[in-house]
């Protein structure tokens, strides 16, 4: 998940079940509920996220998107790291896949290490932190503190969403998460 988030933020300029409340603006996208969390909260792996924050009170796009994570990484982690991310949007009772669209939405990365290699320069605040965006990621604990971005996108519709994580490598379970948020 650490390489999801670096990917993510670095691509812009990704555990403690939490839910964040937004206060209500009629130009503003607003979470009414977040959640993150393990697949399975008995099966870790080799990153362990262990906080994620995201903001502001209330989220607008386009805007700034404020994150932060604490990621303990068990053993170092290098090429080739699958990773396999889907989206899905709440349509009525049924849950609507959203399709991968320019590396963006449910996708597959056979090598999420060769997609972050392609990253000319780190963000600063990666840099200023010890946080690496590029493979391997060699054992220890990695720390961004909320930190904000400039994202350059449209609202999201209002909704529910599920997103869910899946790392390996070679077969071998690196981990995996689920996100949950609610906008209306």
């Amino acid at each position: 998940m650490f390489a999801v988030l670096a990917a993510l933020v670095a691509g812009c300029l990704s555990a403690v079940p939490s839910v964040v409340r937004f206060s209500i603006r009629d130009d503003a996208s607003r979470v009414k509920a977040f959640s993150f969390q393990p697949c399975d909260p008995t099966n870790k792996g080799t990153f362990d996220v262990t906080s994620l924050t995201l903001g502001p009170d209330p989220l607008v796009f386009p805007g700034p998107l404020n994150i932060g994570f604490s990621v303990n990484v068990v053993s170092a982690v290098d090429a080739p790291l699958n990773t396999v991310v889907t989206l899905k949007k709440r349509v009525g009772s049924v849950w609507i896949k959203i399709p991968c669209i320019g590396n963006i939405g449910s996708c597959t990365y056979g090598d999420l290490c060769e997609n972050l290699s392609t990253i000319s320069e780190c963000p600063g605040p990666f840099v200023d932190n010890g946080v690496p965006c590029k493979c391997p990621f060699k054992k220890g604990t990695y720390k961004l503190p909320s930190t904000s971005f400039d994202v350059d996108s449209a609202l999201f519709p209002s909704g529910d969403y599920f997103g869910q994580a899946n790392m390996t490598i070679n077969g071998g379970f690196v981990g995996c998460y689920n996100l949950t948020a609610t906008f209306g």
